[in-house]
């Protein structure tokens, strides 16, 4: 399933809700190029797509351009899962997440993970640095970069807190992100 949105804590939640529901996600940023989104689309070809409110409209578009044929769910709010909701189970060897390469060498390509490749790093990295409910992880990775897995997994799994800045553009300020990492109180940044 596809995520289209720019708002990281609504592509946070769309992610864990994903994988709750047994499928696998693809995060996709709405102002990469309409070109390389069009080639992503066509290539990891998601039957669904969740996308922000504000960005129907783009996505509309870029899902006509592309020739491909998928439904979407705009995300509108806060969303409630029912006492009678519950997460399916999954095995490790199921699709969980596509990322795409930087298409260094002229076309992005796709990248399938599985549950149990990141399942084993995340509880390693909690063990090792003793990440636990008292924890403050920042986020700062691209969603479009296959380590925001670790910082969204790490805290979320541990009972840690799991910080993201207001503004993302916050990590190109040395001095900001400085001001940011002592404000929030981050215990780990990768």
């Amino acid at each position: 399933m596809l995520i289209f949105s720019a708002n990281r804590p609504k592509l946070i939640a769309a992610m864990v809700g994903i994988l709750k529901a047994g499928c696998g996600f693809v995060p996709m940023l709405p102002s990469l190029p309409d070109q390389r989104i069009t080639a992503m689309l066509a290539q990891c070809q998601p039957a669904w797509a969740i996308v922000d409110t504000g960005l129907q409209l783009h996505f509309e578009r870029l899902k006509h351009d592309s020739g491909q044929q998928i439904q979407e769910i705009a995300i509108t709010g806060h969303a409630v899962l029912a006492e009678s909701s519950r997460p399916r189970s999954r095995s490790g060897d199921e699709l969980s997440y596509i990322f795409f390469t930087s298409g260094s060498t002229g076309t992005p390509k796709a990248i399938a993970g599985r549950l149990k490749g990141i399942n084993h790093f995340i509880h390693w990295e909690i063990k090792q640095f003793g990440i636990g409910p008292g924890s403050r992880v920042a986020q700062l990775t691209s969603p479009m970069f296959d380590p925001l897995l670790r910082d969204v997994f790490v805290p979320l799994c541990s009972g840690g807190t799991l910080c993201i800045p207001s503004d993302p553009d916050l990590v190109l300020s040395g001095a900001e992100l400085g001001q940011w990492l002592e404000q929030e109180s981050i215990t780990l940044m990768h």
